[in-house]
């Protein structure tokens, strides 16, 4: 049992300091859900440090039967699982959003059927700032890598969307940034104030580079046509001159749905093997029965099958080991056995 357990330790292990570092090391995170994230990520890379300093303390303990270690290393457990339950509940409450799904990708589209008066305020959201931020960091990098220019179209074509933003529908919203979202990477234009919007009425200003410039005429056919801005958010190369149509989609809810998912995911594996150590500590902290309670246990029930006069002396043999002089009486031998004081 020990051995199944030990592993599931090590499975757990792993699994916290994976987590913790990518909560901590991953910059997407910080800027999606804020720094405040990186606390949580730095709690469960402890707990994943002392996750093989309680298991040794376990080992040592079983093995020599030492009940200062087998109590520490309950109390050990007993912290790594408040860490996890107290810290991995705290990750997913960060995806906790204020719109509901069907409202972020009607949204997101160029002519939203319904929650219109709404849009807005979801434009406006902490969480939508953060994504941007995300997804702006992402744009900044496309300009000069391809394997980030590569995750930004794999992200549009996923999700048949293009930018970010909902399409030809940009509205000013002047607040500025929350200062607790990571603006590390992101180009200047996306970290002054929460959205901003090009020249031309609803459109976004024009953005990027060379192969991954998008910048549309107000009138392409004057004789000296002016830059109005893009009809998308920091789009990819792929969709940056589509015209653009009712149904025409931008990613920000697809991006969300992403991030969230992730963190998300990481709940299962987490609850369970949270489980396979809290039994653990059940486990080793229980009472076990000593051989002679044992050895007990199984004389009563075979006198009170049999009534014979062996499970009479194997119980007395038991209790003599524990108490010879006032079971078995003063001077009688306390070396009955089984085997050679009873007839066959």
């Amino acid at each position: 049992m020990f051995t199944a357990m030990s592993v599931s330790k090590a499975m757990l292990c792993v699994y916290l300091l994976v987590v913790g570092s990518n909560l901590v090391a991953d910059v997407d995170y910080q800027r999606a859900y804020g720094t405040s994230i990186i606390a949580c990520g730095v709690w469960i890379i402890i707990a994943g440090v002392m996750t093989p300093f309680s298991s040794c303390l376990g080992f040592l303990g079983s093995k020599l039967h030492n009940k200062f270690l087998l109590l520490s290393h309950a109390v050990c457990d007993t912290i790594i699982f408040a860490i996890q339950l107290t810290f991995g509940s705290a990750v997913v409450a960060y995806t906790a959003s204020d719109h509901k799904v069907a409202l972020r990708q009607m949204c997101s589209l160029n002519t939203p059927l319904k929650y219109e008066d709404e849009c807005l305020d979801y434009v406006g959201s902490d969480r939508y700032a953060g994504l941007k931020l995300v997804w702006a960091a992402a744009y900044g990098l496309a300009q000069s890598d391809a394997e980030a220019l590569g995750r930004i179209e794999a992200w549009e074509a996923d999700n048949k969307c293009c930018g970010f933003g909902p399409p030809e529908r940009c509205e000013v919203v002047e607040e500025k940034i929350p200062s607790e979202f990571s603006t590390e990477g992101v180009p200047s234009a996306y970290t002054a104030t929460r959205v901003v919007c090009g020249d031309e009425d609803s459109w976004y200003p024009s953005s990027g580079q060379q192969a991954v410039y998008c910048g549309h005429f107000f009138d392409p056919t004057l004789a000296f046509p002016t830059v109005g801005g893009c009809r998308y958010e920091m789009p990819g190369t792929r969709c940056k001159d589509k015209d653009v149509d009712y149904d025409s989609l931008g990613c920000a809810a697809a991006v969300q749905a992403t991030y969230d998912g992730d963190v998300r995911a990481w709940r299962t594996p987490h609850l369970l093997l949270s489980a396979l150590g809290q039994h653990e500590i059940t486990a080793l902290t229980s009472p076990k029965p000593d051989a002679n309670e044992r050895l007990l246990g199984h004389a009563r029930l075979y006198l009170r099958a049999y009534g014979h006069r062996n499970g009479m002396l194997l119980l007395l043999e038991a209790e003599g080991t524990r108490h010879p002089s006032s079971v078995l009486g003063a001077g009688t031998p306390s070396s009955l056995t089984f085997g050679k004081n009873c007839p066959p």
